[in-house]
C-alpha cells in the first residue's frame, strides 16, 4: 500500500513490468520487482579497480531480503531487494 506521499503509475509497456512512485513534490523513486537485481548503470557503482572478488556467488550468500548482483566492476555484491532509484 503507498503512504498518502505517494502515488503509484503502471508502466506496462517496459519489458519487465516496474512501477513508478512520485511522491507529493514530484521526486520520482522506481522500484524494481522484487527478486530482480538492479542494472550496473542504475547502481551507478563508480569502479575505481576492477577486482575478481566476489562478495556473493549467490543469493544464498546475501542477507534476508537481499540479491547478489553484478556490480559491473568485475564483482558481486549483496543488493537489499528494496533497492530504489533516486
Amino acid at each position: 500500500m503507498l503512504s498518502r506521499r505517494q502515488k503509484s503509475f503502471d508502466i506496462s509497456a517496459s519489458p519487465a513490468k516496474r512501477e513508478l512512485c512520485v511522491d507529493v513534490v514530484g521526486s520520482p523513486c522506481c522500484v524494481q520487482p522484487r527478486g530482480v537485481c538492479p542494472t550496473t548503470q542504475q547502481l551507478d557503482i563508480k569502479c575505481v579497480k576492477h577486482r575478481s572478488t566476489n562478495w556473493c556467488n549467490s543469493n544464498r550468500d546475501c542477507a534476508k531480503d537481499s540479491l547478489c548482483c553484478d556490480t559491473g566492476c568485475g564483482y558481486n555484491m549483496c543488493v537489499s531487494n528494496e533497492f530504489r532509484l533516486t
